[in-house]
C-alpha cells in the first residue's frame, strides 16, 4: 500500500519497497523450510549452505536498486524486507 502511494513521486524507491516486501516474505518462507529440514535431517551443513545462498540472493537486490537509482532506495528495500518479520513479531507478542 505504501509503495502504491509513493509510486507517482518516487517510482524506483517505491518499487524497492514493494520488492523488499516480497523478498522479505520469501526469505521468511525459505528460512522456515530450512529450519524444518534441519529438524528432520539434523544436517547443519546443508542449512548453513542454504543460508549463504539466501544471503547472497537477497543481499544483491538492494545493491542493484542503489546502483540503478538513488542510493537511498536501498533503505526503502530494507524497510520492505524487514516489515513482514516485524509484523510477525508483533503478532506473536500479542498472542501471549
Amino acid at each position: 500500500m505504501a509503495a502504491l502511494l509513493a509510486a507517482p513521486l518516487l517510482p524506483l524507491p517505491a518499487l524497492a519497497l514493494a520488492v523488499g516486501g516480497l523478498c522479505g516474505i520469501l526469505n521468511a518462507m525459505l528460512t522456515a523450510l530450512g529450519v524444518e529440514r534441519l529438524g528432520r535431517s539434523r544436517n547443519a551443513g546443508a542449512f548453513v549452505i542454504s543460508s549463504f545462498f539466501r544471503l547472497a540472493l537477497f543481499g544483491i537486490v538492494p545493491v542493484a536498486f542503489a546502483a540503478s537509482g538513488p542510493w537511498w532506495s536501498m533503505a526503502w528495500y530494507f524497510a520492505g524486507f524487514f516489515l513482514p518479520t516485524a509484523l510477525y513479531a508483533v503478532s506473536v507478542g500479542r498472542a501471549r
